[in-house]
Parts: C-alpha cells; sequence; structure tokens
C-alpha cells in the first residue's frame, strides 16, 4: 500500500507541476557609485606655503566605505597647456587611481570648476576607457531643484530654471533621479547648504530608467564633512539583476556545459580568441550606435559556442539509450493501479 500510494502522488506531482519561473541573475556584492562636490583638490600646506592635493584625506574617507567609483565635482585643478583637453591619471592612496578633467582660466588667470572620477582597485582593473558619456550612470552636482510635482520623493518643493532643463535631458535619454526613487527622512535627502544655512538637494545621480530596479539603496551622508565642503556626498548602491529572456518554443536553443569551460585553461584561450575574433568582425561590418555594442558581444559568444566547439553540449533528457532508459520507459508507460 504504501508503494501504491508513492508511485501514485509521484504521478500526480508530475502532472500538476507548475510551469519553470524566468532566472533573475543577481550580483554578489553590490556597487557603490558616489558623486561629491569638492569645491576644490587644492589646499595650503600646514609645513609650507605650498600647494598640496587632499586626495589622501579623499581616499581615506572612501575606503571607510568601500566607495568604488566616484565622480568629483569642482577639483581646480589646470592641466599642463598641451593636455589641457586630455584626461590625466594620478595613482592615489589606498589603491584609487584618479582621472581628472582640467579645470580652464577664468579672467583672473585662475582655476574655475575641473571634473575628476576616483576608481577603487577593482573597478579601474574592469576599466576599458574614459568617455565623457556613462550608459548606466551620470554623476553630476547638477544645481538643479526637482519640485515634487516631478520627482517622488524629494527634499526641494518646487523646481528651478536647471531642474526644468534636468527634466528635458531625463525624458530625452531616459533617465531617472536615483535619490528621489526612495523615501527618507529630510536629513537623508538634502545635499548642499548654503551661506544663509538653508539645505538644498541639488547632487543627483542619474541612472537609465532600465537600471532603475538594480539601484537598491541611495542617500547623502555627512562622511567627508572633514574635507571643508558645503556639499554632502550621494551614494548609490547598485546590485544589478538580469532576468533571461522568455524562451520561444519555436526556436531550438542549444545549452552548452559552462562548468567545464571554467576550469579548463586550454578551452578558456581558445573561446576567448574566438570571441574576440567575432566581436570585432560584428563590429567592422556594422555602423549602429555605441549602445547596441552588448547585443554584438552576446551575438559573438553564442556564435563562438556554436562554431569553434569548445564547449560540450548537454545532452536532451529521454534522448539516453540503452536497456536502461527502455526499462524506464515501459515503467512510465505502465498503467497506475485505482485506489
Amino acid at each position: 500500500m504504501h508503494k501504491l500510494a508513492t508511485l501514485f502522488f509521484f504521478h500526480r506531482r508530475r502532472r500538476v507541476a507548475p510551469k519553470p519561473k524566468r532566472k533573475i541573475l543577481r550580483c554578489k556584492k553590490p556597487l557603490l557609485l558616489s558623486t561629491f562636490n569638492l569645491r576644490t583638490l587644492r589646499a595650503r600646506s600646514t609645513t609650507s606655503n605650498a600647494q598640496v592635493l587632499k586626495t589622501d584625506e579623499l581616499c581615506y574617507k572612501l575606503n571607510q566605505f568601500v566607495g568604488k567609483i566616484t565622480g568629483i565635482q569642482e577639483t581646480k585643478i589646470k592641466h599642463e597647456k598641451d593636455r589641457r583637453k586630455m584626461v590625466n591619471s594620478y595613482t592615489a592612496a589606498f589603491g584609487y587611481t584618479l582621472y581628472t578633467v582640467s579645470a580652464w582660466e577664468n579672467n583672473q588667470q585662475a582655476a574655475t570648476g575641473g571634473i575628476g572620477l576616483m576608481l577603487g582597485k577593482t573597478s579601474h582593473e574592469l576599466l576599458i576607457g574614459v568617455q565623457r558619456i556613462s550608459d548606466l550612470a551620470i554623476l553630476t552636482d547638477a544645481n538643479a531643484r526637482l519640485g515634487k510635482d516631478v520627482a517622488l520623493f524629494t527634499y526641494s518643493g518646487t523646481t528651478n530654471n536647471n531642474g526644468n532643463r534636468h527634466l528635458e535631458v531625463m525624458e530625452e535619454h531616459r533617465l531617472v533621479a536615483a535619490n528621489t526613487l526612495f523615501q527618507k527622512r529630510p536629513g537623508k535627502l538634502w545635499t548642499w547648504t548654503s551661506p544663509h544655512n538653508t539645505h538644498h538637494q541639488l547632487d543627483y545621480i542619474f541612472v537609465r530608467s532600465k537600471w532603475k530596479n538594480s539601484v537598491t539603496k541611495c542617500e547623502a551622508y555627512s562622511t567627508l564633512g572633514l574635507l571643508f565642503s558645503d556639499h554632502r556626498i550621494v551614494t548609490a548602491k547598485v546590485s544589478l539583476r538580469l532576468r533571461s529572456t522568455k524562451p520561444n518554443a519555436s526556436i531550438k536553443i542549444t545549452k552548452y556545459i559552462w562548468s567545464d569551460l571554467a576550469t579548463n585553461k586550454e578551452m578558456q584561450e581558445r573561446y576567448a580568441v574566438e570571441v574576440r575574433n567575432r566581436y570585432q568582425l560584428l563590429l567592422n561590418e556594422s555602423e549602429e550606435p555605441a549602445e547596441r555594442d552588448y547585443d554584438k558581444f552576446v551575438q559573438a559568444t553564442s556564435e563562438a559556442a556554436r562554431v569553434s566547439e569548445t564547449c560540450p553540449k548537454k545532452q536532451e533528457k529521454g534522448k539516453e539509450s540503452g536497456p536502461q532508459s527502455e526499462s524506464l520507459e515501459r515503467r512510465w508507460r505502465r498503467p497506475t493501479q485505482p485506489f
């Protein structure tokens, strides 16, 4: 009786089994993106009258809360005349690397503006290049106020002129302000203290609307208060979530055993060479904008696995041959006995 009950339960479970859900790939460790208006990276030395940089203090504070990528505004660092239109890089403390764009000169020949990007050791190792536009996020001191009529959770009551201009840019490029997506107390929203000791929200982290669900937290901190800036740092915690596409029943999908690729060095080298060649070929053939590079990369990886035959394929279920598979087939075809 126990045996019949077990067979009946297993038969019922197979018949009413739920449909498999679409898998969601999540990063194990979140990425911290920050923006900070430093006012200046230059400071007077306490022992001499020479100019020194505050990069060591900045790196020390960033290392305390594990800041990986930080956008810096108003560095006021002028490059040499032959490098005014180029990006300079500096090796900083605690494994950080600083990339700067030169400040410009005002009528009194003083440095004005200037932006920088501070990267941690892990982020710097993964860096491909420094460009003016990022596909993932924009770290900025916008000097814009977004009112409660255009943003979910904001400190400002009304929208100013800069806010209206940013709304046009956000609508055109499908951006959202990450630090207005979460309900926080007012002390976590404001980013700037005026000379009249009033608080305002002027600094934002803009992300693409398709990545907004990957931002799990965004707020302002007073961690860098010792650097003598009237702005506060804004930090967003990003954990990418990549949902697999819905499979098409009419298209046969070949599955590969990727675990073998992860352990075989020779297979890895051959596969990497094939992907690089396929990706470069797709880039040369197409004249589409850079936003489609990711689609070309996905196509290159799939074609490399299919053509090079470096990755072993998974065998489909029910395709095994032999006496064991035949006995299993006869067993499943055996009619169940009623109770």
